[in-house]
C-alpha cells in the first residue's frame, strides 16, 4: 500500500506545475486585490470593462443577481471569469453563471492564489484548519447544506473544491473537467455530477470525506487512475461504459476502506472490473450482477484465502445468461481461474459451469499478491503480475508463488 501513498505525494508535487500555468495565466500577480470593493461588486454590465485581464481580485458585500455574497475572489480570462472563492452567509451556495458581464468558466486555482497565505503545507496535502481562511466557508464550522455550481461553468481546476464543507455538491450538466485534486480532504457528503461527458482526473476526490458520488445512468465521460482512492466512499453506482484505458481507468476504488456496495445498472452488455480494481477495500464483501448482465470481464488478481486484501470474496450472478471470464488487463482471458472466493448463482447458469471448472488461490507469495518488492537502490519495483505464472504450463512453473484450489460455488 505503500506504493499508493508515493503515487499520491507525487501527484501532488505535480501540483507545482498547475500552479506556475495558473500563475501564467493570471497574469503573475495572484495575489493582488481590487481596490473598489462593493461598488464594483454591484455595478452594472457597463462596468465589465473596468476588470483587468490577469489579475487576482477580492471584493467583499456584494450582490450578484438576487443573491447576496460576503466575499468573492475571481480572477479574468480573456472573455470570461474563473472564481476562486465564494462565501455566503446563507446555506446553500450558489456559484454564478455570469458576474459583471462575463460568463463565469471555471472555478478553482491554483494553491497560491486559493491560499496566499500558506496554510497548506509544503507537500500540498495537509489542511491546518483555520478560520477566515476557506474559500467557500466562512468558517471552520461553517457546514453548506448544498453549493450549486451553475449551468455555463465548464471546468473545476486546480485544488478548487479542496477543503470544502458541504453535505452536497450539484455539478452541472455543461462540466466538462474535473482536474487533480480538486476536491482532496474535502468534507463533502454527496457529489452529483450531472454530465454525461465530464472527464475526471486522476486523484480528483483522493482522500476527500464524500460518501456517494452520482452519475447519470448514461455517462460516457472518463474516469483518472485512483480517482477515489483513500476516500470515505461508500457506496458507487457503476456507469454503463465499457473498460478501456483512458476512459474507465484501472484501480479507482484502492484504499476505499468504508467502500461496502456497488451497484451494476440492467442491460449492460459487458462489465469489466481491471486488475487491482478492489484492492485494501475491506468493507466490499460481494458483487451482485443484475440477470440482465450479458457478460463479465473479471480483473486477473490478486485475491487469496491469505490475501483478502486484493479482491471481492464473493460474485452473485442472479441471471442463467450471464458469461464469466478472468482476463489480464489487456483483455486476454486466463482460462480456468478466478481472483475470489465464492460464486453463487442459479443452477445450471453459465457462471456456475464456469465456476464447477475454475480454480482460485488459497496461496500467494508475497511478489505475485501485490506485496511491493525493492531494487537495490531502494525504490519499489512494479507488481509482478499474476498472469506470468498462470500463462506457463503446469503448477511446476509457480511451484511456491501460488497454490491453486476448486473454486467454492453455490447454486441457487
Amino acid at each position: 500500500m505503500e506504493r499508493k501513498v508515493n503515487l499520491v505525494k507525487c501527484k501532488a508535487i505535480g501540483l507545482l506545475g498547475i500552479t506556475i500555468l495558473m500563475l501564467c495565466s493570471c497574469g503573475g500577480e495572484p495575489q493582488q486585490r481590487g481596490d473598489s470593493g462593493a461598488r464594483e461588486g454591484t455595478a452594472s454590465s457597463g462596468a465589465a470593462g473596468r476588470l483587468t485581464e490577469g489579475r487576482v481580485q477580492d471584493e467583499t458585500d456584494l450582490d450578484i443577481g438576487e443573491r447576496h455574497y460576503e466575499w468573492i475572489r475571481y480572477c479574468r480570462e480573456g472573455e470570461g471569469i474563473r472564481i476562486l472563492g465564494l462565501r455566503t452567509k446563507e446555506d446553500i451556495l450558489v456559484i454564478p453563471a455570469e458576474f459583471r458581464g462575463y460568463p463565469v468558466r471555471s472555478v478553482g486555482g491554483s494553491d497560491e492564489e486559493m491560499d496566499p497565505a500558506g496554510v497548506l503545507d509544503e507537500d500540498h496535502i495537509v489542511y491546518s484548519y483555520m478560520k477566515k481562511l476557506l474559500p467557500w466557508n466562512l468558517g471552520s464550522k461553517n457546514r453548506l447544506k448544498k453549493i450549486i455550481v451553475s449551468e455555463g461553468i465548464r471546468k473545476i481546476v486546480g485544488t478548487g473544491f479542496a477543503w470544502v464543507m458541504a453535505d452536497q455538491v450539484v455539478l452541472p450538466e455543461s462540466l466538462a473537467y474535473i482536474d487533480e485534486f480538486s476536491f482532496i480532504h474535502s468534507r463533502v457528503g454527496k457529489v452529483v455530477v450531472q454530465s454525461k461527458t465530464a472527464r475526471l482526473e486522476s486523484l480528483a476526490f483522493s482522500s476527500s470525506h464524500m460518501k456517494e458520488i452520482e452519475f447519470p445512468d448514461d455517462f460516457r465521460g472518463e474516469i483518472g487512475l485512483e480517482c477515489f482512492s483513500q476516500s470515505s466512499l461508500e457506496t458507487f453506482k457503476w456507469p454503463a461504459i465499457e473498460l478501456k484505458r483512458g476512459i474507465f481507468s484501472y484501480h479507482i476504488f484502492g484504499n476505499c476502506k468504508n467502500l461496502k456496495e456497488i451497484t451494476f445498472l440492467e442491460n449492460q452488455k459487458k462489465i469489466e472490473i481491471s486488475d487491482n480494481e478492489f484492492i485494501n477495500c475491506p468493507k466490499l464483501k460481494r458483487l451482485t450482477f443484475p440477470a440482465t448482465t450479458g457478460e463479465v470481464r473479471y480483473g486477473h488478481g490478486p485475491y487469496a484465502d491469505n490475501y483478502k486484501e486484493g479482491g471481492v470474496e464473493t460474485l452473485v450472478f442472479l441471471g442463467k445468461d450471464t458469461k464469466l471470464k478472468c482476463c489480464d488487463d489487456e483483455g486476454r482471458e486466463i482460462p480456468g481461474y478466478i481472483p475470489t472466493g465464492k460464486i453463487i448463482a442459479p443452477k445450471g447458469s453459465k457462471a456456475i459451469q464456469f465456476a464447477k471448472k475454475a480454480k482460485k488461490a488459497s496461496y500467494l507469495a508475497p511478489d505475485v499478491s501485490g506485496a511491493a518488492t525493492e531494487n537495490e537502490n531502494g525504490d519499489d519495483e512494479c507488481y509482478q503480475p499474476l498472469d506470468n505464472y498462470m500463462r506457463k504450463a503446469g503448477e511446476k512453473a509457480y511451484k511456491g508463488k501460488i497454490k491453486l484450489v476448486p473454486v467454492e460455488y453455490e447454486e441457487r
